[in-house]
């Protein structure tokens, strides 16, 4: 269990185990604390989750403060297992963007993470 509450200014790809449980494709600003992860969602009617944990996991296990993991595991006490995926064009081609409204369009991975960290989806 990762104990050290982390903040991470990045965009991940939220992949669940089972497709039964829905979320928003993407974790804006993943936040780990206390047994609890949180983030940011691209949907105004549910603009962030929050989600008691049993089991966290960074890969690579040592992140240093100023950097991002490339996947944060998660076991949640309701037997839900999420893996977050450190976003790339290729993830967000093949398994975000066409779950998203309007299916907005990136020439660089630098513009992707520009809109989606800049933009409040809560006042649409």
């Amino acid at each position: 269990m990762e104990s050290q509450d982390r903040s991470f200014r990045d965009i991940y790809y939220v992949e669940v185990e089972s497709k039964e449980q829905m979320f928003d494709p993407l974790a804006i600003c993943p936040r780990i604390r206390r047994g609890h992860v949180e983030w940011y969602t691209t949907s105004p009617s549910l603009p962030g989750v929050a989600l008691k944990v049993k089991n966290i996991e960074l890969m690579p296990h040592f992140v240093a403060e100023n950097e991002t993991p490339e996947l944060i595991y998660l076991d949640t006490y309701d037997y839900r297992k999420i893996t977050l995926h450190r976003i790339t064009l290729q993830i967000y081609e093949n398994s975000v963007r066409q779950q998203l409204a309007g299916k907005p369009i990136f020439e660089s991975l630098n513009e992707l993470k520009r809109y989606f960290l800049e933009t409040n989806f809560q006042a649409y």
